[in-house]
């Protein structure tokens, strides 16, 4: 499989890998020995609302074809109610708890200042999300003035992709 690249807006940071394993299917209770994609809703996501709720902009659940972990791929932001408030992109990965589970990666952070138009899954596990954004920080938030698509691959226990963060999943 070949590595897919990201084209991020400048200034956007490094990637972190960080794996961390999954529960084994053999220690998931309730679910038949399986592992089931995480819901979206009630997951802590990190995003800093500062006591404003987080709104599920749109998710989609599908299962990585190495390893067949189901995951859940969520956009939030903040629901501030006025704006264009920037997005989050998280890949959630079951716990092996029924109705719990974790951040896998971080996609897109708030601070990169994007908001998802559109995401989902290619056959070969990659995900992919078209984005607004901004050339530089003195363009309003309310005018993004660069649209892209980025791509992230997923291979031996992480995403790859220049706007991936902490908390990998291993599968």
């Amino acid at each position: 499989m070949g590595v897919a690249t990201l084209v991020a807006p400048a200034g956007a940071g490094p990637v972190s890998n960080t794996a961390q394993p999954l529960p084994s299917p053999s220690s998931t209770s309730g679910t038949g020995g399986q592992l089931t994609a995480p819901k979206p809703k009630g997951s802590d996501l990190p995003l800093e609302c500062g006591g404003i709720p987080v709104k599920i902009v749109q998710s989609f659940s599908a299962v990585l074809p190495d390893s067949r972990t189901p995951v859940t791929v969520v956009d939030a932001h903040c629901d501030s109610g006025t704006g264009t408030p920037p997005d989050g992109l998280f890949v959630l990965v079951p716990t092996g708890t029924p109705g719990k589970a974790r951040i896998g990666a971080t996609l897109i952070t708030e601070k990169q200042r994007m908001t998802v138009r559109a995401m989902g899954m290619r056959p070969d596990g990659s995900i992919h999300a078209t984005v607004d954004t901004y050339s530089n920080d003195t363009v309003p938030n309310c005018c993004p003035d660069v649209h892209e698509t980025l791509t992230w691959s997923y291979a031996n226990g992480n995403w790859t992709g220049q706007g991936v963060s902490a908390n990998q999943a291993s599968a």
